[in-house]
């Protein structure tokens, strides 16, 4: 890994013995002196403690594994950190709070582009019908998915990122761009399917 690459973490989550996961992408730019694996521990570490407040405590963070996008690179760490908002009372997995993800990027049609994350496995009493009671709650989580992270002189600082696929040129090409604003939204979602692998895959 070098300072300019881009990668990927995902993070596999077992929401009441569910596997489910989430992913993001980021812009290297300090690769840090630590080794590897830690640095990965440590960033997988602190996007589990954004949302540990939200998960019931049968949630649990298995590994982080991370690919490169730049070169021929992919390492998984195991971490095993489980929720701790409360007892068992949670959202089924299929039923998800989405962050959505904004870049100032417009296409051509002016669009501005955007994506987003799902999470699962949040605790009931978070929400009445469907609606988040306080959107404060999900403050640190969000952030997470829009500020840059810096692990200080020997870690990782990274900048998000939004890849999207740019059919213009030819052949089409893959880009990133640089996440400038992320929402929580008001309402949970209920996914028709989700297909996830596990950390060895």
């Amino acid at each position: 890994m070098q300072n300019g690459d881009y990668i990927r973490t995902r993070y596999l989550v077992e929401v009441a013995g569910v596997i489910t996961q989430q992913s993001q992408d980021w812009l290297v730019n300090d690769v840090g002196s630590d080794p590897l694996g830690s640095k990965l521990v440590a960033l997988g570490t602190a996007w589990w403690n954004a949302r540990r407040p939200l998960m019931g405590t049968n949630c649990m963070i298995s590994c982080l594994i991370m690919k490169n996008w730049s070169r021929n690179e992919q390492q998984a760490v195991y971490i095993q950190l489980s929720g701790f908002g409360g007892g068992p009372e949670i959202h089924p997995q299929s039923q998800v709070e989405r962050i959505n993800r904004y870049t100032a990027k417009e296409t051509i049609t002016s669009k501005v582009l955007r994506g987003g994350t799902n999470i699962s496995g949040v605790m009931e009493d978070l929400s009445t019908r469907g609606r988040i009671n306080d959107m404060s709650e999900f403050e640190n989580a969000r952030l997470f998915e829009v500020a840059a992270y810096d692990a200080g002189p020997t870690g990782f600082t990274l900048t998000p990122q939004l890849r999207w696929y740019d059919d213009g040129p030819v052949p089409p090409v893959y880009r990133f761009e640089p996440i400038v604003a992320a929402n929580v939204n008001p309402t949970f979602l209920t996914l028709r399917n989700r297909k996830t692998s596990s950390c060895a895959a």
